[in-house]
């Protein structure tokens, strides 16, 4: 999962900005289209082995409230909590400088979480698979993601005047083109970019990622960002499966600093969530795949940016915008993904995949 996000670039940051910015649906386009792959693979698993794949988070109030505050410190801070950490793997400076807050954020958005909890009405975690079983859940998922794919492709055919197969078949820009001055150079530039000559589109290979330059040079009709969509789809389906959790990339900004800090014996467990997860607390890397699946993360960024001498790109010297940016962003990624109950990858991506009525209120909450 991480070589393919790393190898293509095909983040969520860029893909939303793309969206609400420029109307440009190709990058959310496979998004869905990956989910929609999975959908149908935890299908056939469920309907094969009569094994339900069911993961679903709470409801409540606040769920649209961590989903547009996750989505605002993305864009701040220039990547989700899956981008960090890849950032992390690349020694992409803005991602460590991200870091500390972006932990500080979860263990306050722990503490808003309880509160929300006890003071908002909360009901439990709802899913097609398990309200309507394998079959009807599943197709009731995959109408409304198509749904969602026409409304996507409208928008882009009314802004830019594309066809669902001129979106499909159209090889999507590396986030630098989106901001080639610093991954916070201001939309504005960006649809200027947009607006210039195909001469003009067309960057240096090292400053794209591995697969968009590859599919750059030796362009075909399938554009090579599809079949990383559809790889992203079955591998993250499968993690579910040898889980039996979603991807919850942003929990290890909560555990493992929560951990330290009681070992350095901060009473972190007189918070009342953590006087329930003491088990996480005292042992988190054991108990937690969610740390593995990170780390896997990061070795997988590191390895494509050694191997593509990426990694001069990443290491630079940040201006006072960005350190601002980075913290505030970190600090919203933190509250948002406990509020919301997960990130791109935890509530959206695994969520949707899993046919979670939570993920739609996040995604709802994520778009504005």
């Amino acid at each position: 999962f991480g070589l393919a996000m790393s190898v293509s670039d095909l983040g969520f940051t860029s893909a939303f900005r793309r969206l609400v910015h420029l109307r440009d649906s190709s990058q959310s386009s496979s998004h869905i289209l990956s989910i929609m792959l999975g959908v149908a693979f935890l299908m056939l698993y469920n309907g094969l082995f009569g094994t339900e794949i069911a993961s679903a988070s709470p409801l409540t109030y606040f769920v649209p409230v961590g989903g547009m505050i996750f989505t605002f410190g993305m864009q701040l801070s220039s990547s989700c909590a899956s981008g960090h950490m890849l950032g992390l793997g690349r020694f992409n400076v803005k991602s460590w400088a991200a870091l500390p807050f972006f932990c500080c954020g979860s263990f306050l958005g722990v503490i808003v979480t309880e509160w929300v909890q006890d003071n908002t009405p909360m009901h439990g975690g709802i899913s097609f698979f398990s309200s309507f079983g394998t079959l009807l859940g599943g197709l009731l998922q995959l109408a409304l993601l198509t749904l969602v794919l026409i409304v996507y492709w409208a928008v882009d055919r009314h802004q830019n005047h594309r066809s669902p197969q001129e979106i499909l078949l159209s090889i999507v820009p590396n986030k630098t083109d989106i901001m080639p001055k610093g991954e916070d150079a201001g939309l504005e530039e960006s649809q200027t970019l947009m607006e210039q000559g195909e001469e003009d589109k067309v960057h240096e290979s090292e400053d794209k990622a591995p697969l968009v330059a590859l599919a750059a040079a030796h362009p075909t009709k399938i554009p090579g960002w599809l079949y990383v969509a559809l790889f992203m789809g079955v591998w993250n389906a499968t993690m579910l499966l040898l889980t039996g959790n979603t991807f919850g990339c942003s929990f290890p900004t909560l555990y493992l600093p929560s951990h330290w800090l009681y070992l350095l014996g901060v009473p972190v467990d007189k918070v009342l969530w953590w006087s329930k997860h003491m088990g996480s607390l005292t042992n988190p890397v054991a108990l937690t795949s969610a740390v593995w699946q990170d780390a896997g993360l990061m070795i997988a960024a590191g390895l494509v940016a050694g191997l593509s001498a990426f990694f001069a790109k990443y290491w630079r010297k940040l201006n006072r915008n960005e350190w601002i940016g980075a913290a505030v962003g970190g600090l919203c990624l933190g509250v948002g993904a406990r509020l919301g109950y997960g990130c791109n990858i935890g509530a959206f991506f695994s969520g949707l995949m899993t046919c979670s009525l939570h993920a739609w209120l996040w995604f709802g909450g994520a778009i504005p």
